[in-house]
């Protein structure tokens, strides 16, 4: 799991809750997010369990374990989320209704200042080198009459 993922496990105890804060210096557009893992020994535990997983107040997460693919990694996340200059809350929720239940594994949390960058698709690139040929072909023919 890596040496700073959080380990969410109902071997002892039903609900549990993980929240850090933030403070955000620039308003602006945001990328916010987090990856969630079911490792394949929780997974086979008796009862589900509800994982929540809060940005901002935004909910990138809201499933039962047992809804979600085991032993894969599921991305979660947000591009163009709109915040002020403020404090914020990243909350991570696991509740469960018995013991031992399944586990969540999250890792990879962020939040990034700016809007994604535009990156143009290669039909578009084509597309767009194609139009400028044709250009260059009209003019050496104009230039030759």
């Amino acid at each position: 799991m890596g040496a700073r993922a959080a380990y969410f496990v109902a071997d002892f105890a039903n609900n549990q809750s993980l929240s850090q804060n933030f403070t955000v210096a620039n308003a602006g557009l945001h990328q916010v997010g987090f990856s969630a893992y079911a490792p394949a020994n929780g997974y086979a535990n008796v009862y589900d369990a509800q994982f929540k997983g809060l940005v901002a107040s935004t909910p990138l997460a809201n499933y039962l374990v047992s809804s979600g693919p085991k032993t894969t990694w599921q991305t979660f996340a947000s591009s163009g989320l709109n915040l002020g200059r403020s404090n914020y809350t990243m909350e991570f929720v696991f509740n469960t209704n018995g013991r031992p239940a399944k586990d969540v594994v999250i890792d990879q949390v962020y939040v990034i200042e700016g809007d994604p960058p535009i990156v143009p698709l290669p039909a578009a690139a084509w597309l767009f080198l194609s139009g400028l040929a044709a250009l260059g072909v009209i003019g050496r023919r104009r230039a030759a009459a």
